[in-house]
């Protein structure tokens, strides 16, 4: 099993656009930078069991799996809070997608885990 240094679906798509594996303009880039520094703050927590879950409840009743960029994404939505709060450290999310990506199976699998009772608010 393979060491990650901050989740499973967050480390892959930093490695596929740190090493190019994956085609990303420079928004990419600099939001791995940024992202990358706010992880590595001590006051933030990556609840792994929280990010599982919920892809795990929009893969069962989706008839699709959840892409690595969409994993990512949704890692931000449901597993990674303030140790001294418990808040959601991204309580806003502007996502900037192309056509063709997904965008509304996404949002429609977000909306799907924040109104089941899993998402806990």
């Amino acid at each position: 099993m393979k060491d990650y240094k901050y989740h499973e679906y967050i480390d892959t798509w930093i490695d596929l656009v740190e090493t190019g594996e994956v085609q990303s303009c420079e928004e990419q880039k600099l939001l791995v930078r940024f992202i990358k520094r706010v992880l590595d703050d001590p006051n933030v927590i990556i609840r792994s069991d929280k990010i599982y879950e919920a892809v795990e409840v929009v893969e069962k009743y989706f008839p699709f799996k959840l892409l690595d960029f969409q994993k990512f994404l949704f890692s931000f939505v449901s597993g990674v809070f303030y140790k001294d709060t418990g808040d959601l450290v991204f309580d806003d999310h502007f996502w900037y997608i192309g056509r063709g990506a997904g965008k509304n199976g996404l949002i429609s699998c977000v909306s799907f885990y924040l109104l089941s009772d899993k998402h806990g608010i």
